[in-house]
């Protein structure tokens, strides 16, 4: 029995002396100073509006959460991904990594403590088994398109010969080192805060206020900053203290999202105010963040003694005590979301997504199956028989077309999306738009819709319509039939410049079918390219090509083929004074034919058709 005592006692003092080891330093002076609250009071002495907005936001999300639980519209169900970009402000004037200039690593390491803590994730400290505990469903990741639709790692760097910033005094410097749109991206910054601050949050509810976007209060401004020393888990500069693990970044971005700390800053000259909460418990004061044993401490709140939730990440515990956002804070979360003009925004961002930009032109008519740079979106994503799909047979001339079965959507008003690639037209005069559609004449005379869309830029929300195809422009054929599949003779060609994409460098088009639950719509040969440099066959059979692209000692070569692959046409174009080459095709046999035009490393194919 004393050998197995003795045993415990050593494991005890070698878990002791390992605890002490990993634990923060308890004596280090800097304490848990964040500078939101102050921030937020300092910004509504200076714009008294502001207060009035403040005020009637909070009523506006109360609202909301009152009806959200109403319709049981509280648990969220698909994953948010925010997109953040991290703006590193430091004094290192040759720019090497280090000190304020903190490491790719470093900034790595916060984006993963983020999404470790937002999802409650096990096996990290981001875990726990409390009822009260949620996974947000939200998460973060460092952008990977910038606002100009390129790919970007997410970080910028700025040098300043300032050491260090004052949050109220600093605000509008700060955020003028870099800044992307906050209603697609959160800005972080992150450089030496001066008094001691370790971070602050813009909160919500100053986002888009008419007026008032020129001063430090609108989207130009909105995001959070974060003390260098205490940015990311571990590494680098946050490698010890009380702020080591990266928690600093989490309370920040709580407030961001609409969370007030957990004794609720004495707003209503309370000390045991509401953070507007109900599942986290009254609290009198801030925790302290020296305490880096995570002692449990008690507040006294109309006469009845409460447990502080020291765990929260609302509260000012040191970071290692810090691992629950409660079921209410993610509720309030996800309801400013919802009512926030800025942050509703966001989650329709593409920040996240790798954009690629391919050169004009662009041509896909679906033989080798569906484009995969080419992009699918259902209104309903449990309505898979309705959406746009590769079809075999009902091709034109080919072995697959791309078609949309509205007939058989669960309801009017379904639709599905058919994005193209980001198409580069720099230097481009002349954009143009050629596809193929077939679609029925229907018994109840009733169609489905076809709009056509153009985007410009990387924004989701950038979708202008420039075509809508629906009643008799929609119909093809004479055939009757809700279930259709088109023969050769049921299709038609449509043709459309595109003049708005003219020296353009990132571009795109949508097809959105909309249900009337009539029939399908079927497309092929989707061209996007330009007349300048594309190998256009007229009604008039014959052949146009611009040569005013070719320079000095370039030439274009023009191959024909047959449906067969067999080559009965090869031409080599030239620069000439006369500035359109013209080829007669009459002499052709009625029937489908395929250009193969290439310049330089340039190649482009597409089809046309000789009718007699």
């Amino acid at each position: 029995m004393y050998k197995f005592l003795m045993l415990i006692s050593i494991l005890f003092i070698e878990q002791f002396q390992l605890w002490a080891q990993n634990a923060p330093n308890a004596t280090e002076t800097l304490h848990r100073n964040c500078g939101s609250d102050e921030h937020k009071q300092y910004l509504e002495k200076k714009y008294p509006l502001l207060k009035e907005r403040s005020t009637q936001f909070e009523k506006d999300l109360s609202n909301q959460i009152h009806l959200n639980r109403i319709s049981r519209k509280l648990t969220p169900t698909e994953i948010i991904t925010i997109p953040v970009v991290v703006h590193v402000i430091h004094n290192n004037s040759s720019g090497i990594i280090g000190g304020t200039n903190i490491s790719d690593e470093q900034i790595l390491s916060q984006i993963k403590v983020l999404n470790e803590d937002y999802r409650k994730k096990i096996f990290t400290r981001g875990y726990n088994t409390n009822i009260a505990g949620a996974d947000t469903k939200i998460e973060f990741c460092l952008a990977a398109t910038d606002p100009n639709c390129n790919p970007t790692n997410g970080i910028t760097r700025h040098y300043s010969v300032k050491n260090s910033f004052d949050m109220n005094n600093d605000n509008i410097l700060i955020k003028s080192f870099g800044y992307w749109p906050s209603d697609q991206y959160l800005n972080i910054w992150v450089c030496n805060i001066a008094n001691d601050v370790i971070g602050y949050a813009q909160f919500p509810n100053y986002s888009t206020l008419p007026g008032l976007n020129q001063y430090e209060s609108g989207p130009i401004t909105d995001g959070v900053v974060i003390r260098s020393s205490c940015f990311g888990s571990e590494t680098g500069t946050a490698n010890k203290g009380a702020f080591k693990y990266g928690r600093t970044t989490t309370h920040e971005i709580g407030h961001w999202l609409g969370l007030k700390h957990i004794w609720g800053d004495y707003e209503n000259d309370n000390t045991c105010d509401s953070d507007y909460c109900d599942d986290t418990p009254p609290q009198s004061s801030p925790s302290t963040s020296s305490d880096v044993f995570c002692q449990d401490k008690f507040s006294l709140c109309s006469g009845i003694q409460y447990k502080n939730m020291t765990e929260n990440y609302m509260d000012y515990s040191a970071d290692i005590c810090m691992n629950i956002f409660t079921n209410d804070q993610n509720t309030r979360m996800q309801t400013v979301l919802s009512v926030s003009p800025m942050r509703k925004k966001l989650l329709t961002s593409k920040g996240c997504e790798q954009t690629k930009i391919v050169q004009y032109p662009l041509a896909v008519d679906f033989d080798e199956n569906l484009a995969t740079d080419w992009q699918i979106t259902n209104s309903d994503t449990t309505d898979n028989l309705s959406k746009w799909t590769t079809s075999s047979p009902g091709a034109k001339l080919s072995n697959y077309a791309i078609s949309c079965n509205q007939f058989n959507s669960k309801k009017n008003g379904h639709y599905s999306t058919f994005d193209s690639p980001y198409v580069n037209f720099t230097n481009v005069n002349t954009p143009f738009l050629q596809f193929d559609i077939a679609y029925p004449t229907t018994p109840n005379n009733l169609t489905d819709t076809l709009i056509v869309y153009y985007a410009k830029g990387c924004s989701s929300n950038a979708y202008i319509p420039m075509d809508t195809i629906t009643g008799e422009r929609l119909i093809t054929t004479s055939v009757i039939a809700n279930n259709f599949t088109p023969t050769e003779s049921d299709w038609i060609t449509i043709k459309r410049s595109l003049p708005f994409f003219k020296n353009s460098a990132q571009s795109r088009i949508r097809f959105k079918s909309i249900s009337s639950k009539a029939s399908t719509i079927f497309l092929d040969n989707i061209n996007i390219f330009s007349l300048n440099t594309n190998c256009y066959v007229a009604d008039n059979k014959v052949l146009y090509y611009d040569r005013t692209n070719l320079h000095e000692n370039e030439s274009a070569e023009i191959k024909i083929y047959d449906l067969n692959g067999k080559n009965i046409i090869n031409l080599s174009i030239v620069p000439d004074k006369t500035q359109l080459f013209t080829y007669d095709l009459s002499f052709l046999a009625s029937g489908m034919y395929l250009t193969s035009v290439t310049k330089n490393t340039t190649s482009f194919k597409n089809k046309f058709i000789i009718t007699q």
